[in-house]
């Protein structure tokens, strides 16, 4: 089998959805770590499969402790696992994502999308000095950072 790893941070209004993961990775079969960044986290569920947990509650706010905390424990642990998924904590598992995991072992990155739409408005480029040659400058997002699934060799961006 594989070493690979699911990286997900969350504080305590976010345990119906965490409580969702964790079922959802039980229903697929999950035999993979969690390593779970517990930003003043209550108790987990309890899983057939090993959760870590790491408490990063010292920090002083939810975003640094949760989102900023999540790259920072990714690059560190990476080396430790043939390839690691990252994930928001409202995600959940309908399928068995193995085979995302094995391409990245291979080296390739792969991501999930949430169909997002961002529109780099007149507000936007005024704000950050643009002119992106029209008032409305709709960009589709193809690409998230959560889900990723990546080796240690494409973690260097997290530094």
């Amino acid at each position: 089998m594989s070493n690979y790893a699911y990286i997900v941070a969350a504080s305590e209004n976010f345990k119906p959805a965490i409580e969702a993961m964790l079922s959802s990775l039980e229903a697929i079969g999950n035999k993979h770590k969690v390593i779970f960044l517990s930003f003043r986290f209550g108790e987990l569920p309890e899983t057939s499969f090993p959760v870590e947990r790491i408490e990063v509650g010292e920090l002083d706010c939810q975003v640094k402790g949760t989102a900023i905390e999540r790259f920072r424990v990714a690059y560190e642990v990476a080396k430790d696992y043939d390839a690691i998924c990252l994930l928001d904590a409202d995600m959940f598992f309908l399928n068995p994502v193995d085979l995302f995991f094995d391409v990245a072992a291979k080296g390739f990155i792969v991501v999930g999308s949430n169909g997002m739409v961002i529109d780099y408005n007149k507000v936007y480029q005024e704000r950050y000095s643009l002119d992106m040659g029209s008032d409305s400058f709709v960009y589709m997002k193809l690409h998230t950072t959560a889900p990723i699934w990546i080796n240690h060799e494409n973690t260097d961006w997290f530094e």
